[in-house]
């Protein structure tokens, strides 16, 4: 019987060991950095953020990505898109670094296409007014701002408003 007992013996203290291989090293993010620190966006395009995680071996290399204050653009995957004008910050966190970048974005610009007069000629009587109508298109125009002059003011003189006096 002795020689079961110290079998059994042997069998009980190999058994913690059993199923055990080797222990996997957790290799810890050291760093995270971005493509861009800072980049500005016209409402509606998209911008690509490019996160690098180091070491490269890290165990877990999973980015997330977040935006403050929230609805100034969206973020998924590094694809940046400007959704209202206004600024905000954009992160990107693995384990426990993260890197940021600054975004502004700004409203489309619309340029002028036209200005039309309601009148391309008028006769003005000495001591008369008349008031022109400007009209700017497209009517989104960005700047729709109309700076009135007049080539000869001993003649005719006209203000911010258009208005004509001789």
């Amino acid at each position: 019987m002795k020689k079961s007992s110290l079998i059994i013996g042997l069998a009980l203290l190999a058994a913690p060991l059993a199923g055990c291989g080797p222990v996997e090293e957790t290799i810890s993010v050291e760093s995270v950095s971005l493509s861009e620190s800072t980049t500005n966006l016209v409402v509606g395009t998209t911008a690509s953020l490019v996160a690098t995680v180091t070491p490269e071996d890290a165990t877990d290399k999973t980015v997330t990505w977040s935006v403050a204050p929230a609805g100034v653009v969206t973020v998924s995957e590094g694809a940046v898109t400007a959704v209202k004008a206004g600024e905000c910050v954009v992160t990107a966190k693995a384990g426990e670094k993260e890197a940021t970048c600054s975004v502004t974005v700004t409203d489309a610009v619309v340029p002028v296409e036209t200005v039309t007069l309601n009148q391309t000629a008028v006769d003005v009587e000495v001591g008369s007014t008349y008031q022109l109508t400007a009209t700017v298109s497209p009517s989104n125009a960005t700047n729709n701002k109309v700076t009135w002059s007049s080539a000869n003011e001993s003649v005719v003189k006209v203000s911010t408003t258009g208005l004509l006096s001789a």
